[in-house]
């Protein structure tokens, strides 16, 4: 490569950067990819994988990029999958959701009506009894379900795996450190996790990074060709070779992002709960980790704003698998382009606002 000059160097080696440095790949730029951490220290290197939708109802940009991304997410890991001969176990199953009262059977059946006009008929949004379901039973006192077919489940661990090996056979370097003064680049994306969100909230000393932490566990359960199963906070996610994985706890205050504790115990109480034939089924692992959460609890998307030809790509909080494809797709025009189709939503611009807004609030009074 001459002078060894790239056109772009992403830090950071989770689910967003991995899928920004693929698409300026496919998009014919020259690309490196490093990280100060091994790759499976990712956040996105999980367990759970639940590619949901928001509810189709109060319908705005928000929504429909998170449903674009999910709607294309199929053919954009068929071709990850084709470049890497990795199989990420992308699989659009669909999700049943226990409606647990007669006001929420009413409200399910408005959004039905919303998801028809705001999914047109690329996905459905159905209200059914649960006799009437032909896959696994939730424990549900009204009788009736949600299910919707835009939901879908993806292997976390090899999701990432796919992305890096498709990368490597496209000749992208990925290296564990920075091989400093070695090699130059015209542009840089910072996709750096909680730590990115932490670097970036004492350079404009603004309350950009909300922490927050999650939990998840994968058991020896094997639910091939089922829904997931979503209630009161618990996602139940079918896995490939005979595992289900359960996630995932919410922790805004905790000590350890690392270690696991009683809170895993009682969101897998919650999941017999739902689905009693998960009884006595064995825990094969157990998964903690910070989440990347921003201020706005939205994607953090753009141009830096102090530092030059640098580019932020964060806040994947707990949809940063659903979001990779949509967001690697923005984010490539954005750089290579000069393009910008972020929404304002998840730009930096609404997130600094937010963010002096709540400093404002937390300040002390006098």
């Amino acid at each position: 490569m001459k002078d060894n000059i790239f056109d772009i160097e992403v830090v950071g080696m989770g689910v967003f950067g991995l899928s920004i440095a693929w698409e300026c790949v496919r998009r014919g730029a020259r690309v490196r990819v490093v990280d100060h951490q091994p790759y499976q220290r990712s956040s996105s290197y999980g367990l759970v994988g639940a590619l949901t939708p928001h509810v189709p109802e109060r319908w705005e940009i928000k929504k429909q990029f998170q449903f674009e991304s999910l709607v294309m997410a199929k053919s954009w890991w068929n071709e990850v999958e084709l470049a890497s001969g990795i199989n990420p176990h992308y699989d659009r199953c669909g999700r049943i959701q226990p409606i647990i009262d007669e006001k929420g059977l009413e409200r399910a059946h408005e959004r039905s009506l919303e998801a028809k006009k705001n999914w047109k008929s690329i996905a459905c949004w159905n209200v059914v009894k649960t006799k009437d379901i032909a896959s696994w039973q939730p424990e549900t006192p009204t009788g009736w379900v949600i299910a919707d077919d835009l939901s879908a489940r993806i292997n976390p661990r090899l999701a990432i795996n796919s992305l890096r090996l498709a990368l490597l056979k496209y000749n992208v370097p990925l290296t564990a450190l920075k091989d400093l003064g070695k090699f130059k680049y015209k542009n840089k994306v910072l996709a750096t996790g909680t730590a990115g969100l932490n670097t970036l909230s004492r350079e404009l000393d603004l309350p950009i990074a909300a922490h927050e932490k999650g939990q998840a566990l994968l058991i020896a359960y094997d639910s091939s060709h089922q829904p997931i199963i979503t209630a009161g906070g618990v996602n139940i996610v079918p896995q490939p070779k005979g595992l289900t994985a359960i996630g995932s706890t919410t922790e805004r205050f905790f000590d350890n992002p690392f270690k696991t504790d009683y809170r895993l115990n009682e969101l897998y109480d919650k999941a017999v709960d739902l689905l009693p034939v998960l009884k006595h089924s064995i825990v094969v692992e157990k998964w903690a980790h910070d989440r990347p959460r921003a201020v706005t609890r939205a994607p953090l998307l753009g141009k830096h704003p102090i530092q030059k030809n640098t580019y932020i790509a964060n806040g994947g909080f707990k949809i940063g698998l659903g979001m990779a494809p949509k967001i690697a797709e923005v984010m490539a025009d954005l750089i290579l382009n000069d393009n910008n189709r972020i929404p304002y939503k998840f730009s930096l611009e609404n997130a600094i606002e937010e963010a002096k807004i709540r400093k404002v609030k937390e300040a002390p009074t006098i």
